[in-house]
């Protein structure tokens, strides 16, 4: 859960100042990541693929946040 949150406020900090380049990279890169580190220990199953799908979505969810923030601040 702090985990989720933490990415969702990253998320909005990539929107508000970056494009869709730097979403698509940070997405990449938290995959890889969580990949290589529950890849290693044990089997990769549905859990961890649920849990990877979640924190993707919390990462997307803020980033989509952060661009409207800052859309919606260049018109006042």
């Amino acid at each position: 859960m702090i985990t989720s949150a933490l990415l969702f406020a990253a998320g909005i900090a990539l929107g508000w100042r970056f494009g869709l380049w730097m979403i698509l990279f940070t997405s990449g890169c938290l995959t890889a990541a969580y990949v290589a580190l529950h890849l290693i220990p044990s089997a990769f199953g549905w859990l961890e693929f649920l849990i990877l799908l979640a924190h993707l979505a919390a990462l997307q969810g803020g980033f989509l946040l952060g661009q409207y923030l800052s859309q919606a601040g260049e018109k006042h």
